[in-house]
């Protein structure tokens, strides 16, 4: 708005000094517009799809909650899932159902076109996903906790807790991808693979988490 000149310089600095987000506590909705097509999730270098005739995508679950999924409705549309907790377990992104709110605690948010990115610090990268409507989500840099679980999702693969596990290059097909953690409710999916972890092994060494 300030570039197109509909707003001035100074109602920006006066909203950037008492932003609104911060009283409501999360962002507006943001609505997400996919169809009904086969779904693919690219996840560092790894690449989750599922035909409609398989449903479900989910790619990732820890403790039996999927971290980020494609949930096909009864109408065949492609609804997106996705949970980010800080390592306090405190929610910082959350879309259900193809409505995206941000928690705005974060460094930096920039949303771009297709484009999300979320900094907790300077040069310090929390989330990088790109929504490719009409079944496409592509996520190149992550770090996801949950329970003290760190997946870490980076260009070259994923990493869990920092090296307890790391995965590059795989593709799957089917209902589910990566499972880590205890997962005793979860129901039996395609291409299963479940992982038990060390918790909170990110804080071991003065609580930091790896860069």
């Amino acid at each position: 708005m300030k570039t197109n000149g509909s707003i001035s310089r100074g109602q920006v600095e006066q909203a950037n000094f008492d932003p609104i987000n911060r009283k409501r506590g999360v962002t507006k909705p943001f609505g997400l517009m996919f169809g009904a097509e086969a779904a693919e999730m690219v996840v560092g270098t790894d690449t989750f799809r599922a035909t409609p005739g398989e449903g479900h995508l989910i790619p990732l679950v820890i403790d039996d909650e999927p971290v980020i999924a494609f949930e096909r409705s009864v109408d065949d549309e492609l609804l997106v899932h996705l949970t980010l907790r800080d390592a306090y377990n405190q929610p910082v992104l959350h879309v259900d159902r193809n409505v995206m709110q941000i928690v705005p605690g974060m460094w930096d948010i920039t949303f771009e076109g297709q484009a999300l990115t979320l900094g907790s610090g300077p040069g310090n990268i929390f989330l990088r996903i790109r929504f490719d409507p009409p079944s496409r989500v592509v996520i190149d840099s992550a770090r996801i906790m949950s329970n003290g679980v760190l997946v870490r999702i980076q260009p070259s693969g994923i990493t869990v807790n920092g090296s307890a596990a790391s995965f590059a290059g795989n593709r799957w097909s089917g209902g589910l991808g990566l499972t880590f953690g205890h997962c005793p409710r979860f129901y039996n999916p395609i291409n299963l693979l479940r992982i038990e972890v060390n918790r909170y092994e990110w804080a071991q060494d003065g609580g930091q988490l790896p860069e």
